[in-house]
């Protein structure tokens, strides 16, 4: 039956009795060109639907493909609407059955952005125009649902336009598009009826015989209001005085509201009226559920007797018998069959039990509450708060259990459960933990470092405990979770795949933090092949995120962008759309490899992630690559607006990396525009931000006061003060080091480069960035130079220049493609021949490598080198290793080319 109502939902309605035909409508409706949104906006009443059902059958006709969605409450919620949108276009055309069946194969909780994004593909690839139809957008119209309305707008394909029926101009963001003539606008001035419309509507619909004087009083009492016409006709045609009822209008300026009750309803049996009023409060008018709500048989025969009557009811799907009121008339029923509050309640839990019978909690629940039936309705919100959350009906969700009075909530721990979930899903981490407070959180942690920690066998403990490591999760309080890298998994199995994700999330993000980057590495390739096989594709993309964000960490950006690259094909593959997430990780990626115009793209297909995303780490990906990238083209000015939006977002969302990154990020950007007074007095609030951080240590990695230490150490180094500036980062470049956290090494090394110059310590500060370039050479970092060491260019130029040389040892061989890279971002041109500007290297050749040199020159092979020496191959290649480190080189012809220049062998 579920089934039955949504479908009814998700096509045009029948229409009954007479239509006027409309022609000019219609052509304004085609416009000139194919107009991307149309937008009928009126008072109830005025035709709205029944034009945009004759232009949905038009449509049709022609071979378009139409979807439709009637909205009702329960659309409010944003994941609702956006899967009765999706389903809509599966039930208008087999060509998106597919996509449909992905999208609710995946539970429906796919982010918005990617399944529109992703709808919008298959709508393009569609061989003809596609229209969605909205009626009744004023019933769902909040900042949520229009916010996903322009998402669709936002990825609308050439071939598709949206069409809007409203009481009221809907909030959409459309100037843009009224400016490029995309927009067709119809407002009640253009859908009121002409008088010649009139006298059809009357005459051929109802059969009045009207003359110009009397359709003159119709006219002007009505405006051309079709509801108002509709109830003259009834009422006329009901009493057959319609010279009295022109006397009324002209006589006494009769409301309508009251010519309905009078002159309609009042012509009515008392059987007929009766039905009516306990029947008002009816969302879905099927002959059983009225029969159970009125408590009298025969309301069949009813509803048949109001249809042969025109009293507004429209039917619901292909269901014979099955009608709703018009809501017009339907706020008319309640307002006139005012019942007391006892009768109300009555009907209300008469109608409760019987959606109750048919296993349809979702209506049963609204009617629960109207009822009072707080238990009732909190026994059926348990039953379906998890389904709801898995297809993020998070709204929903929350204003049935908001309107549970405080004593039924509080004797509930569940249904706590259940609300700390929604606002936490909703990124309200402080109301979340508020509600959590209420809550007895089990203890898992002990303090006997033998005693194994394991997970609580007691099912409610068991989801208390996930609920309070989440909630850290998202908080990114990684202090109060860190102790989760030494549980005990045994009995994840017993878990809910939904769970399952959740505590893997949690352990991964737990060994990332504390430096356990294999563990991580390892448990997170098992929680993607855990979660990809129960189905749980959500939890298998962030799995795979965090397992992205390690090797992010340990500085192997290969692995890393290859990472975020499967995330997105497993998106498309399980949900037949993209993900904004992983965009703002490659982005990011990008960026630092000085691809700009890829970087570019990918920070445009992560709009949305700060929206969304629950990982941080996507969130300050995303901001930092876009003000860098604004950096890059624009200047240091301009990247202060996308950081100030950032601090934004961290401030209201309570998430203190975000805000951290976003201030020690400005704090470069200020100092690079010689602003250092407002660069040192944000060190002070970082510092006040931070000092709450944990003391560095072989375990733990103080990721807020790391950038607080950065930062300053820029500021004391630009005031002078050089030695307190390295006595600050020379513990974080040990831990850096030990730890293999490659990407806060050269960043912490670059900085103590800086502080070297400035004590005009130049050998000392060419040997640190030397080391930082050998680090970043395997990940292939470039912008990180340019970004870090404004001012510093020349120090860069000449530290590339002894590397070339082969002048600095004790680092590990560079590449030369990569040192080239990094050269041009440099401006510098590599001219690896100069003999003058090359001097021999400090260690001596042995006989045997001045034996192999020789060989090189000449151009032989190893096995010929092993052949005229005595040696193996393997012996060889172990001596060339040693040579090849000897002279700072990776391959044989630059070795050759060292021996000529530096006259290493005769």
């Amino acid at each position: 039956m579920e089934q039955v109502l949504d479908s009814a939902r998700l096509r045009p309605p029948h229409v009954r009795g007479y239509v006027v035909s409309r022609p000019a409508l219609q052509a304004a409706l085609d416009g000139r060109t194919r107009a991307l949104v149309t937008l009928a906006h009126a008072p109830a009443g005025y035709g709205k639907t029944i034009l945009l059902t004759e232009r949905c059958k038009e449509l049709v006709a022609r071979n378009e493909v139409c979807a439709w969605v009637s909205l009702d409450e329960m659309d409010a919620d944003p994941q609702k609407l956006l899967t009765s949108i999706v389903t809509a276009f599966a039930i208008a055309d087999a060509r998106f059955e597919g996509f449909t069946e992905e999208f609710l194969k995946g539970g429906g909780g796919s982010a918005p952005e990617m399944v529109l994004s992703a709808l919008m593909k298959t709508v393009d690839q569609a061989a003809t125009n596609v229209t969605l139809f909205l009626e009744d957008f004023h019933s769902i119209e909040n900042s949520e649902t229009v916010a996903l309305i322009e998402v669709v707008l936002k990825y609308a394909s050439a071939n598709f336009c949206l069409v809007v029926s409203s009481r009221s101009v809907p909030g959409l963001n459309i100037a843009a598009l009224k400016v490029r003539d995309q927009v067709v606008e119809m407002s009640a001035r253009d859908l009121r009826f002409s008088e010649a419309e009139a006298r059809e509507f009357l005459g051929d619909g109802y059969g009045l015989a009207v003359d110009q004087s009397q359709l003159g009083a119709i006219y002007r009492y009505t405006d051309g209001w079709a509801i108002g016409l509709q109830v003259a006709a009834i009422a006329s045609s009901n009493s057959g005085e319609l010279d009295r009822l022109i006397e009324n209008f002209t006589t006494g300026n009769v409301d309508v509201m009251e010519f309905l009750a009078r002159d309609v309803i009042g012509n009515l049996s008392e059987s007929t009226k009766k039905f009516l009023g306990d029947t008002a409060d009816l969302d879905l008018l099927v002959p059983e559920l009225c029969d159970v709500v009125t408590e009298c048989s025969g309301s069949g025969a009813k509803l048949e007797e109001l249809v042969r009557l025109n009293l507004f009811l429209q039917p619901v799907g292909e269901e014979a018998g099955w009608y709703r009121y018009h809501h017009l008339f339907r706020d008319f029923l309640k307002q006139h069959f005012l019942a007391d509050e006892a009768t109300s309640k009555r009907r209300h839990a008469l109608a409760h039990g019987w959606y109750c019978s048919k296993g349809l909690d979702e209506h049963a629940i609204n009617h629960a509450l109207h009822a009072e039936l707080w238990e009732d309705a909190a026994d059926a919100i348990e039953r379906v708060w998890r389904p709801f959350l898995s297809l993020y009906r998070l709204v929903q969700l929350e204003g049935w259990i908001r309107r549970l009075p405080e004593g039924t909530l509080s004797e509930r721990a569940e249904l706590r459960i259940a609300l700390a979930w929604t606002l936490l899903l909703s990124r309200r981490v402080g109301d979340a933990r508020q509600v959590l407070k209420s809550l007895d959180v089990p203890k898992v942690q002990t303090d006997n470092d033998l005693v194994p920690l394991v997970l609580p066998s007691d099912p409610l403990d068991l989801e208390t405990f996930l609920l309070d490591a989440a909630i850290d999760y998202v908080a990114d309080d990684i202090d109060a979770i860190a102790y989760l890298s030494d549980l005990d998994m045994t009995g994840l199995e017993r878990l809910s795949p939904f769970h399952q994700g959740i505590l893997l999330d949690v352990v991964i993000y737990a060994h990332i933090f504390s430096g356990s980057m294999d563990k991580a590495s390892r448990l997170a390739e098992f929680a993607t092949n855990l979660q990809s096989e129960s189905q749980n594709y959500l939890g298998a993309i962030y799995a795979s995120v965090l397992k992205g964000v390690g090797y992010n960490i340990s500085g192997d950006l290969d692995a890393a962008r290859s990472t975020f690259l499967a995330i997105s094909k497993l998106a498309a593959e399980n949900f037949q759309s993209d993900f904004p997430m992983p965009h703002a990780f490659l982005a990011e990626i990008d960026y630092e490899r000085n691809d700009l115009e890829a970087a570019e793209k990918q920070i445009g297909l992560a709009e949305g992630t700060h929206n969304r995303s629950s990982a941080i780490d996507a969130v300050i990906a995303f901001f930092l690559t876009k003000a860098r990238l604004v950096r890059a083209k624009y200047g240091p000015t301009e990247a202060l607006e996308v950081l100030a939006r950032a601090e934004i977002v961290g401030k209201q969302e309570g998430h203190r990396r975000l805000l951290v990154h976003a201030l020690a990020e400005r704090i470069v950007c200020l100092a690079s525009l010689g602003r250092r007074d407002d660069a040192a007095a944000i060190v002070g609030e970082l510092d006040q931000i931070t000092q709450a951080d944990k003391e560095i240590s072989h375990r733990t990695w103080p990721r807020l006061r790391s950038q607080y230490v950065r930062a300053k150490a820029l500021v004391l180094s630009l005031e002078g003060d050089i030695e307190e500036a390295r006595s600050l980062l020379a513990p974080f470049l040990v831990e850096a080091e030990a730890a293999g956290r490659v990407g806060a090494l050269i960043k912490f090394l670059l900085s103590d480069a800086r502080a070297l110059a400035l004590a005009n310590r130049e050998d000392r500060a060419i040997r640190q960035l030397a080391k930082a370039i050998s680090r970043a050479a395997p990940g292939r970092y470039l912008r990180v130079f340019l970004d870090q060491l404004w001012g510093a260019e020349d120090l860069v130029r000449e530290t590339i220049r002894r590397i070339d040389q082969g002048r600095i040892r004790g680092i590990s061989p560079v590449p030369q493609g990569y040192l080239s890279e990094l050269a041009a971002l440099f401006d510098l041109e590599l001219n690896a021949g100069s003999e003058a500007e090359m001097s021999a290297p400090i260690e001596p050749l042995t006989a045997r490598e001045k034996t192999l040199l020789l060989a090189l020159k000449a151009g032989k092979t190893n096995k010929q080198i092993a052949y005229e020496t005595g040696i193996t191959q393997n012996t060889v290649a172990w001596h060339l290793k040693n040579l090849f480190a000897k002279l700072s080189v990776n391959n044989r012809t630059a070795a050759a080319n060292a021996a000529q220049f530096l006259d290493l062998v005769d």
